[in-house]
């Protein structure tokens, strides 16, 4: 299950997307809504979220400053602006700073829904990334002694070969 927070200060648009998203059409997501940045930061407190759809411009803190407050706390969480403003500025900032897309407003449901599932698509990217790198953390970790071992026992016959690379060696073996 992917959690998505829909940030805006326009209830309608929250509301809207949020009954859209936890629809039967939608059984891998759980939506939530937030009417402020500061409401969202309330709940990004106390709920992982892996998405976060947000307006740019509302009152108070905008969607810009708050995707750099996610993007510092929570680096796995990805942002897609919704906007109001076709504005280039707005569009280059948000994907400066990591955002996964930026969709107006006017646009159609399906190219919102495309744009979380592709967001989706990448967190399931990394997680399989993190897995891989988990795994060949735990195979050097169990193959370590060995390797220690071998290298000790090349130092002590007096291999020419690991006497050049000792300190490297060393530390690559702890």
């Amino acid at each position: 299950m992917y959690r998505l927070l829909i940030v805006d200060n326009e209830e309608y648009v929250v509301n809207g997307l949020v009954e859209l998203f936890n629809s039967d059409e939608h059984q891998e997501l759980e939506a939530a809504g937030a009417y402020s940045a500061a409401q969202a930061l309330n709940v990004l407190m106390t709920t992982k979220m892996d998405i976060v759809i947000t307006d740019i411009r509302m009152p108070g803190m905008n969607g810009l400053e708050l995707q750099k407050i996610i993007a510092d706390r929570w680096p796995y969480c990805k942002v897609i602006f919704l906007s109001g403003y076709d504005d280039f500025s707005y569009a280059q900032e948000a994907i400066r700073n990591g955002s996964v897309n930026y969709i107006l407003k006017t646009e159609p449901d399906n190219v919102i829904i495309d744009a979380v599932y592709r967001s989706i698509d990448v967190i399931r990217g990394e997680k399989e990334t993190q897995n891989v790198i988990e795994k060949a953390q735990n195979q050097l970790k169990q193959a370590l002694p060995a390797l220690q071992r071998e290298y000790l026992q090349s130092l002590l016959i007096g291999d020419k070969q690991a006497y050049q690379s000792l300190d490297s060696q060393l530390e690559q073996l702890n």
